[in-house]
């Protein structure tokens, strides 16, 4: 397959040989340069000739022979998704031998998974396996091609190299540090999405580079050197932010990747004179570069064009085609495994960047920017700098343009790719020019000298004779950390403490001391508390008698417990928690813990920040008084405050009493702890057990898990007392399934569940004969046609019954609005009406149900994001409320008050659904038809922005659902799903969190497969989800996270919803 080829064979595009679409025939070659008289001729004898050859046959001469085996190969391969390969075909006749001349079609069995062109190039969509098929004169044959998931980004460190050539143009020649080997580090787009600045160190030669971070990634940077240095790399998300730090040990060689491309896939609107440009992880044989390693296909056909580097490293390369793209076009960029790098790898994965092109293109270069615009290094210390170009007006970034740089003085150099590197104290204009247009940086060059010495802990107890290690850190003049130099240590009173010439303090006497440690232009000090005696041991829980303070008033009213975290005499940490009544809990980290002789300090450094301050009683300490001292909204308060040591539990809880949960699902309980006295106490870790573990499950932190149908005890045991909690595992059947902003479904025995991670049942405890989840709100009917409904993302809230005393046969629930349809056939509506999605012609609020007007009587009814649909009595189908985006269906964006009838040319329809920005329906004769928004393909239709009633290609359908949601009011953002008569799920539209369930995220305008095989007989979509009910009864969900799996994952293939037998 090609991009897997050793170059042994030589690709069909780059020979005279046939193309594996044309069966062994004649390469089709263009007659240009062919003067319009002389073809005209060379026509005229073609067809003399052929006159004459079909006249004058010889005997013998056999026509053209038949076909009667195809044969593909390869007849198994495998390519990553984004990756691409190359399939060919030979044609037999019936005695086994090849014969020519036959024009062959290519196909694939599902084009979610993999594409193909007429050309025999495949190219993988998304993970899977398909049959790529080559068919000519009603024969065909066929190979499988596996997809499978696409690398996911990642750091990439190359082996050593030999720079291709001197890269500096301003100062000395190239900089080593005793080695004449490059390392090239990047990050592919996409691993640290939140990262701007990334920091690379050589820890050998302790040489470090800056350099941005956009998208994710950065491309590739260069230091020395060697094999088995070791590379530390850290990208920060903001100052101190790490987002993300590895550290690499440079080895053997490996192949290179694609850091990234531009444009990047899936790119949309890109200009017609756009650069196509490709940047590797490393440097790129030259000789490895050319038109069939790296080309641009349209249909399969490559395009005409040349690659060049636009660099002197040779890491970044670019297609140029030979004339401008065409408008409206789309084009794949593929980048063959016949491209390697300096060490003679291959690429790692041969890649298809598919891309379309706007109408627009790119002027000429009418400003530079220089990123970032100023920086600080030492001297031998780097930073990356980029420069982006924009054509007039700063409209559009251009991109494949050659840089030129230069520094303004010696105190830095820049090499040809954009990397300053500080050579002496001082500052330096750093200038890019890109086609005579520059722009500047601004860079300084600091000391490498250490200006600050941080000593910790800042303050330390020592008994006399005993001693303690004091630590420092270095920095130098950008606040960069530095190892690696001399400290020399002072003490101010030698009669109190000593320190040595390595940090170690030694107690001599009781009183205090100074310690000073210095290097370079950079000092720090210590404060030494030397104290006779050894140092009270406070590491323990404490309960106290009386709370912090917050905000001027007492944060919880009963007592609570801290934690001391000490060790040796150094300063240290802790929590405290605290309880009311048994229900404020609360919890805060203390710090700057203290014990020096019998007083003890510490600090709650909260938004209003308190500090203790008191004295030890005992040895070890089983007592604590002193004072509280808060800053506070009101002033400064103090109060007196006492603490014990911490008792034996007197009772133990766990909360709740007794649990129901679903099996497979996981809960967090809790445990509740009193002291002899009946005080509540924190901090205590229960021993947790379950009396049947083949029914449920309990961890060490308390998490339950049901693993088999039936009740167990779980109980938590503290220093001997024992709490206990009855569980119930149940096992769920569904009868529906509903997905809005939460997804949601009713058992079996009528019970409504919502599920997060998992499965939990609607407060109340109403039996329910149907379910809606709308997209703002949910509403059920109970036996009798009551309907209640309630917020959807609200655990435990009760639903309430909806007034007015109607009873109906059926509720839909929108987004602040719900309509419910009586046995006759009445159609009611109420809630929000900004958009008249009530129906009863005005805008007005409605809190109880209102006649929707007309006098129409409807079969079905549905409530969207801000307008209602439904089919009338004899199958016309009837909208009304919110149309901007023509999701009415009667060819206008006009809002209308009032039911309106769909512009359907009389077709008649039995079902309907209205969603954020669209709507669509199900004929008599079960023909699914979608009209409104198309921003994200949600009509199933191929191509568009808004469409009148228009019949999606698929069916026949037996069900459909549209969901989504609209962002201010303005942008819609939908998907939708449908089931076949024959129980297939279809889905189509907006993708970005796999809510259409094809194992991509890829935004799909015409219906997609759902994974997995499933036979559905009914799907329901939501706002960012999907779920379906199989014909087993088996529910599936797949979308954002909650999923109802037991994970809080999302997931762009079908999960089975936990509870099920």
């Amino acid at each position: 397959m090609l991009g897997n080829d050793s170059g042994a064979t030589r690709p069909w595009w780059g020979s005279d040989e046939p193309g594996p679409g044309e069966a062994g025939g004649a390469a089709v070659k263009p007659a240009s340069g062919i003067p319009r008289r002389a073809a005209a001729a060379v026509a005229a004898g073609l067809l003399i000739l052929l006159g004459w050859f079909a006249g004058c046959s010889e005997p013998g001469v056999a026509p053209r022979a038949s076909v009667d085996t195809i044969i593909v190969t390869p007849s198994k391969d495998t390519i990553a998704t984004g990756s691409f390969g190359q399939f060919a075909a030979t044609v037999l006749d019936g005695n086994g031998k090849p014969v020519t001349g036959h024009a062959l079609t290519w196909t694939t069995s599902d084009v979610g998974l993999a594409t193909v062109y007429q050309t025999g190039i495949a190219v993988g969509v998304a993970p899977g396996t398909v049959t790529i098929t080559a068919t000519g004169d009603g024969k065909s044959g066929s190979a499988q091609l596996t997809v499978t998931p696409a690398p996911p980004p990642a750091l990439q460190v190359s082996n050593p190299l030999i720079p291709p050539a001197p890269s500096l143009v301003s100062g000395a020649a190239v900089r080593t540090s005793g080695t004449a080997t490059l390392v090239f580090v990047a990050v592919q787009a996409g691993l640290a999405p939140q990262g701007v600045t990334a920091t690379i160190r050589n820890r050998r030669t302790r040489l470090t580079l800056t350099t941005l971070v956009a998208d994710g990634g950065f491309d590739p940077v260069s230091l020395d050197g060697n094999a088995g240095d070791t590379i530390d790399v850290t990208i920060l998300s903001g100052p101190g932010l790490v987002a993300y730090q590895t550290t690499v040990v440079v080895g053997a060689p490996r192949p290179p990747v694609i850091v990234r491309t531009q444009p990047p896939a899936k790119k949309t609107d890109v200009p017609v004179n756009a650069a196509l440009v490709v940047v590797f992880s490393e440097p790129i044989g030259p000789a490895t570069l050319t038109t069939t390693s790296l080309q641009l296909v349209r249909d399969g056909v490559p395009v005409a064009g040349a690659v060049r580097f636009l660099d002197s490293t040779h890491v970044t390369a670019e297609f140029v085609p030979a004339a401008p793209l065409a408008p409206l076009t789309a084009y794949q960029l593929l980048a063959a495994a016949t491209i390697h790098d300096v060490s003679d790898d291959p690429l790692a994965t041969p890649v298809a960047i598919d891309f379309t092109t706007g109408g627009g293109s790119v002027g000429a270069v009418w400003s530079v920017q220089v990123i970032p615009s100023g920086a600080t290094i030492v001297q031998n210390g780097s930073v990356q700098l980029t420069a982006i170009a924009f054509d007039v007006g700063d409209t559009n970034r251009i991109y494949g343009r050659p840089v030129t740089w230069s520094a303004s003085s010696p105190a830095a150099t820049v090499s040809t790719t954009g990397l300053v590197t500080g050579v002496a104290v001082g500052g330096a204009t750093i200038v890019a020019t890109v086609d005579g247009i520059g722009g500047s940086a601004s860079v300084t060059v600091v000391d490498t000298q250490v200006v600050s010495v941080v000593v910790s802990p800042d303050l330390v107890v020592v008994p006399v004779g005993a001693t303690h290690q004091m630590q420092t850190v270095l920095r130098d003049g950008t606040g960069s950390v530095v190892t690696g130099r001399q400290v020399n240590w002072a003490t101010s009173a030698p009669t109190i403490a000593t320190v040595s010439a390595s940090g170690v303090v030694q107690g001599v006497a009781a009183g205090a001391a100074t310690i000073t440690a210095t290097s370079d232009k950079g000092s720090g000090t210590a404060t030494v508390e030397v104290q006779n005696g050894p140092i009270l041991n406070v590491a323990d829980l404490w309960d106290w008698t009386a709370q912090p303070w917050i905000g001027g008033v007492t944060a919880c009213a009963d007592t609570g417990t801290y934690r001391f975290d000490q060790q040796d005499g150094v300063p240290f940490s802790g929590l405290a928690w605290s309880v009311e009544a048994g229900n404020c809990v609360g919890s805060s980290t203390l710090s700057r813990g203290q014990v020096i002789d019998s007083a003890l300090t510490f600090t709650l450094p909260d938004a209003f920040p308190c500090h203790f301050d008191g004295t030890l009683a005992g040895d070890p300490p089983t007592r604590f008084t002193g004072t509280e001292t808060c800053d506070t909204d009101v002033g400064t308060v103090t109060r007196a405050i006492e603490a014990r040591r911490h008792e034996p539990a007197g009772a133990v809880a766990i909360r709740p009493a007794s649990l129901t949960i679903i099996l497979g699902a996981s809960v967090g309980v809790s445990s509740f702890v009193q002291d002899t006295a009946g005080r509540p106490v924190f901090g205590r870790v229960p021993a947790w057990s379950s009396d049947n573990p083949a029914v449920a499950v309990v961890s060490d932190s308390g998490r339950v898990t049901g693993v088999a149908v039936g009740t167990a005890t779980i109980s938590a045991t503290v220093d001997g007392r024992v709490g206990t909690m009855a569980v119930t595992v149940q096992s769920l059947v569904f009868t529906s399934v509903s997905s809005g902003y939460v997804n949601a479904g009713v058992s079996t025995d009528s019970a409504a569940y919502y599920w997060g991670d998992a499965p939990f049942p609607v407060g109340g405890g109403l039996k329910l004969a149907s379910f809606q989840v709308g997209f703002g709100q949910a509403c059920g009917l109970v036996a009798g046609g009551a309907a209640y409904c309630w917020p959807p993302y609200s655990a435990g809230v009760a639903p309430q019954l909806v007034p007015g005393g109607l009873s109906f046969s059926s509720v839909t629930a929108g987004w602040g609005h719900a309509c419910g349809l009586t046995a006759a056939g009445l159609a009611y509506c109420w809630g929000q009406n900004d958009s008249g999605q009530v129906g009863n012609g005005d805008r007005s609020y409605q809190p109880a149900p209102v006649a929707v007007a007309g006098n129409l009587t409807f079969t079905s009814l549905s409530a969207g994001w801000r307008h209602t649909c439904g089919i009338a009595t004899g199958g016309t189908a009837y909208c009304w409320g919110a149309n901007l985006f023509f999701q009415l269906g009667n060819g206008t964006n006009v809002t209308s008050l009032v039911p309106v009838a769909v512009a359907g040319g009389g077709i008649l329809f039995r079902s309907i659904v209205a969603g954020p920005g669209h709507t669509c329906a199900i004929t008599v004769q079960n023909q699914l038809y979608c009209w409104g928004d198309y921003s994200y393909g949600e009509l199933g239709i191929g191509g568009g922005q808004e469409w009148p009633v228009v019949p999606v290609a698929g069916g026949p359908f037996a069900s459909v659902s549209v969901g989504g949601f609209v962002e201010y009011d303005q942008y819609p953002y939908g998907h939708t799903c449908a089931v076949t008569v024959t129980g297939s799920g279809l889905c189509w539209g907006a993708n970005g969190y796999g809510e259409l369930g094809d194992g991509s995220s890829t935004t799909r305008g015409t219906p997609a497969a759902v994974a997995g095989g499933l036979t559905f007989s009914s799907i329901s979509t939501g706002v960012y989800h999907s779920c379906g009910l199989t014909t087993g009864g088996i529910a599936y969900c797949w979308g954002a996270p909650g999923n109802g799996d037991g994970t809080s994952n999302a997931s762009a293939v079908p999960v089975r919803v936990l509870g099920h037998p």
